[in-house]
């Protein structure tokens, strides 16, 4: 007989207004959902995912094929939703689901997973990512094509390519186990892992065999490292008499003896941590007296997701046609904003001085971004044929809507300086000493020019 000891903790983080992670926790399954879509398509998502699957499972016997087909049925309730109601559409959630199930007449515990959730299971003092996160980054990764440290900062670490409710079909990735006594499963959103790395949270699951002390230790750890997004971890403690019989099993360094799982032909083995999926590293958060020493676990059934004969945590991936147009969305998004930048720079001018002569220069005075202003007409004007009290605003920059409109300025600031009385003893026939020189004209048209009477 196995009983599932559920405990639950949930946080909005540090920087999140509102909390888009769902989870429920019942004697025979608990499930994460984390919801995405903006403030309230996110929060929807994960709400009719959680409430599918608790109809779906609650109070019958469940199959591992029926774990499967509940996550379907929630994607399919997101999926509806978003259509009819047009403020929701494009919303999604991952959802992560642990169950007790029945097969063959024995009892077997079923974890299925869409998205980028994850699930852990801590056993004899080992740390095993079980689930394989659905998303652009780990594609990569699993490809060859950047490193796990790349990984940790790629702009799209967070784009997944897989998640409830963006298509009407959803791939399930399914596994069963044969349940251990003291087992424990780890289910959580990103916004643990993202801030707390594999050897941190191995380091508090041993710190705090509590559970109840655990959940709340490793979102205190999350929010400690950013808090950045919402946060929610169930432990899942297992206690079964199949496991308290123990079976051949090496002995790990505590000296206590380690269960080894027999896989029958075709099985796949679970990925212990320093194996696992990427994860951003901190080694400040290291464990250095971490036991590396345990023996690699075997889950099992193999990953039976359909049509998949890969190994665990490598199944196949597919882009989806969604994925590719958003990616193409943003992009022509990043070149228009770009784009605009440019031309709100480039249609503006500002009168300033150079080297103490006044200049006409196109953008903005002082800079845009990276974009620097550029001189567009040398006036032939100097500082000493402006009036003093111009000096300040012209050493600023004085903006103007348009190259003519800036002209105009120029020849206004030599008309001031022209209509300001003689000095005494000048002939006005006579050249003064305070009219500009009149090689204005080079740069300005002659209709504008200072020099121009």
């Amino acid at each position: 007989m196995t009983t599932l000891h559920s405990v639950l903790a949930t946080d909005v983080g540090c920087v999140r207004a509102a909390n888009q992670d769902r989870a429920i926790v019942e004697p025979a399954f608990c499930a994460v959902a984390d919801g995405m879509g903006g403030h309230q398509g996110g929060e929807v998502a994960a709400q009719i995912a959680i409430e599918t699957l608790r109809s779906a499972l609650a109070g019958t016997e469940a199959t591992g094929e029926k774990v499967r087909q509940a996550v379907r049925q929630a994607n399919q309730a997101v999926w509806e939703r978003s259509l009819a109601d047009e403020q929701l559409r494009g919303m999604g959630t991952t959802l992560t689901v642990l169950a007790l199930v029945g097969a063959e007449g024995e009892e077997r515990l079923a974890l299925a997973n869409v998205g980028d959730s994850r699930a852990y299971l801590w056993r004899a003092g080992v740390l095993s990512q079980v689930t394989a996160d659905h998303s652009l980054v780990q594609d990569l990764v699993r490809a060859g094509r950047i490193t796990e440290s790349q990984a940790a900062e790629h702009p799209g670490r967070h784009i997944l390519t897989r998640a409830l409710g963006v298509d009407s079909n959803v791939d399930v990735d399914l596994w069963n186990f044969q349940p251990m006594n003291a087992d424990r499963f780890l289910l959580c959103s990103d916004g643990l892992v993202n801030e707390v790395d594999d050897e941190r949270i191995a380091q508090l699951l041993r710190q705090h065999p509590e559970a109840r002390q655990a959940t709340e230790a490793l979102v205190e750890a999350a929010k400690a490292n950013g808090g950045n997004d919402n946060i929610t971890v169930v432990i899942v403690d297992v206690e079964s008499g199949a496991g308290a019989a123990g079976g051949a099993g090496a002995a790990g360094a505590d000296g206590a003896p380690h269960p080894v799982l027999t896989p029958s032909p075709g099985e796949t083995g679970l990925q212990p941590v320093e194996h696992a999926a990427p994860v951003r590293r901190s080694p400040a958060n290291g464990d250095a007296d971490m036991d590396r020493s345990g023996p690699k676990l075997q889950a099992e059934g193999a990953s039976q997701r359909e049509g998949a004969g890969s190994d665990l945590g490598h199944p196949p991936r597919r882009v989806t046609l969604r994925v590719v147009l958003f990616l193409l969305v943003l992009v022509l998004l990043i070149v228009g904003a770009l784009g605009a930048i440019v031309w709100y720079d480039h249609s503006s001018y500002f009168v300033t001085l150079r080297r103490k002569k006044v200049v006409i220069e196109q953008g903005r005075a002082g800079g845009l971004l990276w974009i620097q202003p550029r001189t567009v007409v040398r006036t032939g004007l100097t500082q000493s044929h402006v009036l003093a009290y111009r000096i300040p605003s012209l050493q600023q920059g004085v903006q103007e809507p348009s190259l003519s409109a800036a002209k105009r300025f120029v020849a206004n600031l030599a008309s001031e300086y022209r209509s300001l009385p003689l000095p005494p003893g000048s002939s006005p026939s006579a050249p003064s000493s305070r009219s500009p020189t009149t090689s204005t004209t080079t740069a300005v048209p002659s209709s504008t020019s200072p020099g121009a009477g």
